[in-house]
């Protein structure tokens, strides 16, 4: 399973920055922001109608359904791209950064491994593997700054803008995944609930996102983004601590208003964030800047993942303490292939695109 997962993974690796490249290459500044609304519908609704359409499959029938629903789609998917996608120029040969690909996949999985082993023990190797982490994570830094062919030119980092919209993102990312792992957890384990009933919980709020991100791209390409992106950044705080302080006695119908909100937050800072960011950089710093936004994008599912899963066991841990955590390497290795989809062909298609 993780074999085929890290396949499928790449695969969604090489279309996301191609979507986007595309966008920023066939419309002018002053429409990318609706265009970019329309995609992120794609991009971020997936993830949230996903739990709703995993419920009701699998409350009426079996979850290897799960799998084999892509199959029809993709063969869609490609049919269309064949008709719709042409070639744009001849092709120029671009070689992979293999030590950047090796010393930042190990510095990632160094620090993971060794984070997630701190809640069950802190012997040496623990430390070892957080130390090591770094390092690697260091020498990848070192390592680009002076490849002619980074794999990714951290160099963009310089403009101010695109760095703040990357900080941005990262925060949204965040507050979108803390909702769409812990809820579920909430409606099924500590409220007894089927798993149709918690899809079906979030799937206004999947509603609520997409017709913001549409909205919040009209307003971005006719204000300019501090309107959009301020209002959404506001919302999202209010939406977060009223579901964090008012869970215990929330109803489900409250429940869905608050999530509604959050939701609409989202959209008007997801999409409208990124292409702030990119419109800040020049024509030949796009590939890069497209790469580096993804491969956050992808690097805090990850690590919002592993953290709050980190939280949730740790608090379950100390409120039920005859319970024991569980933690095996593999499974953490089956959580990162899981989430990253391929981030690393992210930043190679990217730069194959131009």
């Amino acid at each position: 399973m993780i074999g085929f997962r890290l396949v499928q993974g790449i695969g969604g690796g090489m279309i996301m920055p191609i979507g986007m490249m595309l966008i920023f290459k066939h419309f002018s500044k002053n429409e990318r922001g609706f265009a970019m609304g329309i995609w992120g519908v794609a991009i971020m609704i997936a993830p949230t109608i996903g739990p709703t359409v995993g419920g009701i499959i699998l409350e009426y029938s079996s979850w290897e359904m799960l799998y084999i629903m892509n199959v029809p789609t993709s063969l869609l998917s490609l049919v269309l791209a064949i008709y719709f996608l042409t070639k744009d120029g001849d092709s120029e040969r671009v070689s992979f950064d293999w030590l950047g690909f090796l010393l930042v996949s190990g510095g990632i999985i160094g620090l993971l491994v060794g984070v997630d082993a701190l809640q069950s023990t802190q012997n040496g190797f623990v430390y070892f593997m957080i130390g090591l982490g770094f390092a690697l994570l260091i020498g990848f830094v070192l390592h680009e700054l002076r490849t002619d062919e980074p794999l990714l030119d951290i160099r963009v980092l310089k403009n101010f803008i695109f760095t703040a919209s990357l900080l941005l993102l990262a925060n949204s990312t965040i507050a979108m995944f803390s909702v769409l792992l812990l809820i579920p957890i909430l409606i099924q384990d500590i409220y007894g609930l089927s798993a149709l009933y918690a899809g079906l919980l979030l799937f206004p709020q999947a509603l609520s996102m997409g017709i913001s991100m549409t909205i919040g791209g009209r307003i971005l390409d006719k204000k300019g983004p501090y309107p959009v992106i301020m209002t959404g950044v506001v919302l999202i705080c209010i939406a977060t601590f009223g579901i964090a302080y008012s869970l215990a006695d929330l109803q489900p119908a409250f429940l869905i208003a608050l999530l509604i909100l959050h939701g609409f937050a989202n959209g008007f800072v997801n999409t409208p964030v990124t292409t702030a960011g990119l419109n800040a950089l020049p024509a030949n710093h796009l590939p890069a800047g497209t790469a580096l936004n993804n491969v956050s994008r992808q690097m805090m599912k990850v690590i919002s993942v592993v953290l709050l899963s980190m939280l949730f066991e740790a608090r379950r841990h100390i409120m039920l303490p005859t319970g024991t955590i569980i933690s095996p390497l593999g499974y953490l290795l089956f959580k990162m292939l899981h989430r990253c989809r391929g981030m690393f062909v992210i930043v190679h298609s990217a730069r194959l695109f131009t």
